[in-house]
């Protein structure tokens, strides 16, 4: 009944803490030993605060409640820290276009429902100019909402390419009499289901 309480629990997790946390700290230890630069991402601020405590005091937050005009000087900081760190943002965050290439590796603590909200995430690493591998960890509970999100996020994205991508519905409506009527979400499914067998 409570999706986003849910989704949160799962990494938050108990008294006796949680999978995703315990693998965080593991991730954290190798990346501090290899002094990379690590970007964390949750959507949910209790997330964030977790990893602020692991994390310690090399942790740089950004979330909804940094005002915008504060979050380039963060963004400044984790770039040109010497040796590992490590910024921890609200996935939401940043906007298209931020280039953080200075990390390497990008933890994504709860899979998205929108495939494009992970992809905008690990693009703010694996930028042009980046010159390490990035390596991405996705955090996904066994036999929890996370793997039905993966399911259901993944139908998305296929979609998209099935549609999106290849421009079918502009295709399509370049084929329509001048004048057409705008359709309706329900009628654009129907039309996709009908074309792609879905």
């Amino acid at each position: 009944r409570n999706l986003s309480g849910a989704r949160r629990a799962l990494t938050s997790g108990d008294d006796e803490g949680s999978a995703k946390i315990t693998r965080l700290e593991e991730i954290i230890a190798e990346c501090q030993d290899g002094e990379k630069k690590v970007l964390v991402f949750s959507q949910f601020l209790r997330v964030l605060e977790l990893c602020r405590t692991i994390i310690g005091d090399q942790a740089l937050v950004v979330h909804g409640d940094v005002p915008p005009g504060k979050r380039p000087e963060i963004y400044r900081q984790f770039q040109e820290a010497d040796g590992f760190a490590v910024l921890v943002m609200q996935i939401d965050i940043g906007g298209l276009g931020l280039n953080l290439q200075a990390a390497s590796v990008v933890i994504l603590m709860e899979p998205q429902l929108k495939p494009s909200t992970e992809q905008q995430a690990v693009a703010r690493a694996h930028r042009m100019g980046q010159t390490r591998p990035v390596v991405v960890y996705r955090m996904i509970a066994a036999n929890s909402i996370d793997e039905h999100i993966v399911e259901l996020s993944g139908f998305k994205a296929e979609l998209f390419e099935q549609l999106a991508r290849r421009s079918t519905l502009a295709e399509a409506a370049s084929k329509l009499p001048a004048g057409t009527r705008d359709v309706s979400e329900g009628e654009l499914l129907t039309w996709a289901r009908e074309q792609y067998g879905l």
